[in-house]
């Protein structure tokens, strides 16, 4: 009796699944469809709902239907400062950050749909590609590069702090190449690299 039990359960469980298999199935957005570039390499939605795509050829707005493209116009400095986009984040005010490998931090403005260009990399770029971007509880933007470690960036005061690895300090970050930020819920950031995890402490240095 048992075991007709457990044999109908088996049963029952395997028709589920195969039901369950049958269900599930991909749409494919590529550029046939309108997309920018098939790279892509980042995405977000925002809080109105817009899909956005960063790709190796512009930055792309979907709404359900088709794509807007933003890209750079060498003519306009409102524009996107490069096609290639690695990182995308929302921030509390709805403004749209984009990182581009050129080493510019972009922020887009959804009711003007222009772009204002942070430079926080200066002369040295060709290690500045942003990979990451998070904002913390402060309002600060945290930028994670490949190769330059990662900057803070106050929005409002445009103030920049740049921590890096630094091989004769042991508590400096573990290596230049960030893949990802976040904050934990007392505050501090946890930044992970291509050599383990940092946690630092905002409150040690302050940014007015």
């Amino acid at each position: 009796m048992l075991y007709s039990r457990v044999k109908i359960v088996t049963l029952v469980v395997i028709f589920i699944l195969k039901i369950n298999a049958q269900n599930i199935y991909f749409n494919h957005l590529t550029v046939e469809n309108g997309l920018s570039n098939n790279d892509v390499n980042t995405l977000i939605q925002d809080d109105k709902g817009f899909i956005w795509f960063g790709t190796e050829d512009g930055l792309n707005r979907y709404d359900g239907y088709n794509f807007k493209i933003f890209r750079n116009d060498p003519y306009d400095t409102n524009s996107l400062s490069g096609n290639a986009v690695w990182s995308l984040m929302e921030d509390r005010k709805g403004f749209i950050w984009v990182g581009t490998v050129d080493g510019i931090l972009n922020q887009f403005d959804p009711v003007s749909e222009k772009f204002i260009r942070h430079d926080f990399a200066g002369n040295d770029k060709k290690y500045s590609s942003v990979t990451t971007l998070f904002e913390d509880s402060k309002g600060n933007i945290w930028i994670g590069t490949r190769g330059r470690g990662v900057f803070k960036f106050n929005p409002k005061s445009k103030q920049i702090l740049h921590f890096n690895r630094d091989r004769k300090d042991s508590l400096s970050l573990s290596h230049q190449s960030v893949r990802a930020i976040t904050e934990d819920s007392f505050g501090n950031i946890i930044i992970g690299t291509y050599q383990g995890l940092n946690k630092f402490f905002p409150k040690q240095i302050q940014l007015k």
